[in-house]
């Protein structure tokens, strides 16, 4: 069980809660923004109401909640005197007197304080490898994944998959006999300003994973699906996303970007049509990429 506490003063946690968003001043502590509103409220301390960072973002200094007294709850018991005709007090079933959470200490003339526990403790080491596996970690750490400055000379599905997103043209290329068509690489939700640096870091990890005698390679046909039947009347051919053989066992590569969520700040056109009386739909956020590109292997 932890013993070395993290112990802060109403005061500054209201300062820490209005300094940044109540999400990664929880992270700071390793608890969820559930749990440090749940201390807030605990410590009557306010919170930034809804819209207050995206102001921030746009340069304003909107006004802050202003720290109330603290209200104790154990001096907020029942004292009301019994009523005409109630039970006697020696026949009345006692209540409970208000009690304040464990984490919470509020010492009679003294600031109430929160405490947090500290980080959990490391797990412990894993075991040692096995020869197979530390020859192969060594072979993976020998690899050199430079990234290429030209897209042209890069992994064959890579290229295929910039030629799909409008960022190689098929005929500025040559093409090995037999790699024009095959399978893609998956790039999903990623702007078309980081979509070079996306398919460059595909290209280095599929070169270094070709140089371990890992393969790119499509995944097998669906016996259950008649594609001639299927796409007889239609020109759309969905794309086929290969998998990474890796020792016999495929995996299957994407790449995305983080999206920053933000409170949604309405435009002009929005403020116009709702001050002439129209309806407004507005979202709840507002994303836009971070520039943070993520791989996932499944």
């Amino acid at each position: 069980m932890p013993t070395s506490f993290i112990t802060l003063p109403r005061s500054e946690l209201y300062k820490l809660v209005w300094t940044k968003p109540v999400r990664e001043v929880a992270a700071e502590f390793g608890i969820s923004d559930v749990a440090l509103a749940k201390r807030c409220r605990a410590l009557n301390i306010p919170l930034p109401w809804r819209g207050y960072w995206a102001k921030v973002q746009a340069g304003q200094t909107p006004r802050r909640t202003p720290l109330p007294p603290f209200r104790d709850p154990r001096a907020a018991s029942r004292r009301a005197q019994p009523a005409r005709g109630a039970r006697p007090a020696s026949e009345r079933v006692p209540v409970a007197s208000a009690q304040l959470p464990s984490y919470v200490s509020a010492p009679a003339g003294a600031e109430p304080t929160v405490k947090f526990a500290p980080p959990a403790d490391r797990k412990p080491d894993a075991p040692p490898l096995s020869p197979e596996e530390a020859a192969l970690r060594a072979r993976i750490d020998a690899l050199d994944l430079t990234l290429q400055t030209d897209l042209t000379a890069a992994h064959p599905a890579v290229r295929r998959t910039a030629v799909r997103l409008k960022q190689l043209k098929s005929r500025d290329l040559t093409w090995p006999r037999g790699t024009r068509s095959g399978p893609l690489v998956e790039v999903r939700n990623v702007s078309e300003a980081q979509q070079i640096r996306a398919l460059k870091v595909l290209d280095a990890l599929l070169r270094g994973a070709a140089s371990l005698g890992w393969l790119f390679e499509s995944p097998p046909a669906d016996p259950n699906v008649d594609r001639r039947q299927s796409f007889a009347r239609s020109t759309y051919r969905p794309p086929v996303y290969g998998h990474l053989i890796t020792d016999g066992e495929p995996l299957q590569l994407r790449i995305d970007e983080r999206q920053r969520q933000s409170d949604h700040v309405p435009t002009e056109q929005e403020k116009a049509d709702k001050k002439r009386g129209r309806h407004v739909w507005m979202p709840r956020f507002d994303y836009a990429p971070s520039g943070e590109l993520r791989l996932h292997v499944s």
